[in-house]
């Protein structure tokens, strides 16, 4: 490409003014270009996902993480304290529902849904966690209808559950019969009854689970399930929900925008909550920082070993694949 007489004068200028060369240092000068070139890439990339309406999701944070990575100032308090106690939940998840969908129910559960799919994108298993995006007032105001349709467009797919994944929602909840998470499931139950399916057929396949102390059942993971079957006889969906063990508050956790609105189909087809204001740009930025760590986290081969020790203790072996033969190879865990 040639340079007009205007555009090399304005580069010489340049090559002055900006950075002290003379005409002798013009592969130094090209190159001082190119780094400023890739960093307001880096800066256009992240600012894009910093300004998005809805929280981004942990494979779009990856496509920033070196530009997170110079933000970044360690992992802090809560993240820690939240990962601290995520192992043994993500197993005793595994355990009472192999392979599900985890399907994370509002703003407040959003960073545990984070570190959940930061974790499954680690060991090679994309795709197992998704968002409810909707809040309590929402759901309660919305149609059974609507209320299926978004579980529909969150990746409910009732002619898969007896026989495909089971699809698992997740809530900070009392689960009592006004709660979001129960409204929710009351509307997937309804509409299988309605199509003339066994309800006793998809206890194991469609479900609940609350956030909170993880106190394990009694009887095991058996006598729930059978508990869970005389709720649906009596009240229609199964109210007896197991607890994940884990974070038991979810009142520090930050939110990418002040509320989800009335249940409608939005721009991008999806079926959800309408999105409320933004929060200010400082709290967005502290959100990625806060997925960024649960990234780091999640692939580390220590924390990796965390969750295959909670999985030994509990009598389980956890679906690692690749990455559990990695930890074998680097001499972490039993061969």
């Amino acid at each position: 490409m040639s340079v007009s007489a205007k555009q090399s004068h304005r580069i010489g200028h340049l090559r002055r003014d900006c950075f002290g060369l003379g005409p002798r240092n013009d592969g130094i000068f090209m190159f001082l270009l190119f780094l400023c070139s890739i960093t307001s890439a880096d800066e256009r990339a992240y600012q894009k996902i910093l300004s998005q309406p809805s929280r981004p999701r942990i494979a779009e944070v990856k496509t920033i993480r070196e530009d997170l990575e110079k933000r970044a100032h360690g992992i802090g308090s809560l993240t820690s304290r939240v990962l601290d106690h995520f192992p043994k939940g993500v197993v005793f998840m595994e355990m009472a529902y192999p392979g599900a969908i985890w399907a994370f129910l509002g703003r407040d559960s959003a960073f545990i849904g984070d570190a959940v799919d930061a974790f499954y994108e680690s060991i090679g298993q994309p795709g197992r966690v998704v968002r409810l995006n909707a809040s309590g007032d929402g759901v309660r105001g919305a149609s059974e209808e609507m209320r299926f349709a978004m579980l529909e467009s969150a990746g409910l797919n009732l002619k898969e559950v007896e026989t495909g994944r089971p699809f698992i929602i997740i809530d900070y909840t009392q689960f009592k019969p006004k709660s979001q998470s129960a409204l929710l499931l009351n509307a997937a139950y309804l509409t299988v009854k309605k199509s003339g399916g066994d309800l006793s057929q998809i206890i194991r396949k469609l479900s609940a689970m609350k956030m909170g102390t993880g106190n394990q059942p009694e009887g095991g993971l058996e006598d729930v399930f059978r508990k869970q079957k005389e709720d649906v006889d009596m009240r229609g969906i199964p109210y007896n929900v197991l607890e994940i063990p884990g974070v038991t508050s979810a009142g520090s956790f930050l939110e990418w925008h002040s509320y989800f609105g009335p249940i409608e189909k939005q721009p991008n087809g999806k079926v959800e909550g309408k999105l409320g204001a933004l929060s200010n740009e400082s709290l967005r930025a502290e959100i990625l920082s806060q997925m960024y760590e649960a990234i780091q986290a999640a692939e580390n081969p220590v924390f990796l070993e965390r969750v295959r020790w909670e999985a030994k203790h509990l009598g389980y072996e956890f679906p690692m694949g690749t990455c559990r033969e990695a930890l074998i190879l680097e001499g972490k865990g039993d061969r």
